[in-house]
């Protein structure tokens, strides 16, 4: 039963598995938002045009702003909740729980890296007895 906590605990803090929860979130939302903007604020403007009325003098009785409006408080509410309950405190648990390196030890640099390629690679032709075709070093 632990096996089996541990490999769904894995599968919930495998970062895309958040990444498309609060995808399917933030678009559910935007999706609303564009609804609403397409009701409230585009189809009256058509409606005029082609009613014959024009857009020179919009009358603005047709528009219902305060519909509108409500989505985009409605889309920053829902962003807001997703980022602050759920995505900046896992990004602080991810980070607090990453694998970090010691305090003391520099990162290694690319050189570091090709002088320790080569003793291993000076190490093994020596393990097989000095034969072997020598291999020139690609940087």
């Amino acid at each position: 039963m632990k096996q089996l906590l541990d490999e769904f605990k894995a599968f919930i803090m495998r970062g895309n598995v958040i990444e498309l929860a609060v995808a399917v979130v933030i678009g559910t939302a935007f999706l609303d938002l564009v609804k609403a903007a397409t009701a409230f604020l585009i189809q009256p403007i058509l409606g005029m045009v082609l009613a014959g009325k024009g857009i020179g003098i919009l009358d603005f009785r047709f528009f219902m702003l305060g519909s509108f409006i409500i989505a985009v408080i409605n889309f920053v509410i829902t962003a807001a909740v997703v980022f602050f309950v759920f995505v900046k405190p896992l990004n602080i648990l991810f980070a607090r729980f990453a694998k970090k390196e010691e305090p003391g030890t520099p990162p290694a640099s690319l050189n570091d890296v090709v002088a320790e390629l080569k003793e291993l690679k000076e190490e093994l032709r020596k393990a097989r007895g000095g034969s072997g075709p020598s291999v020139p070093p690609t940087v």
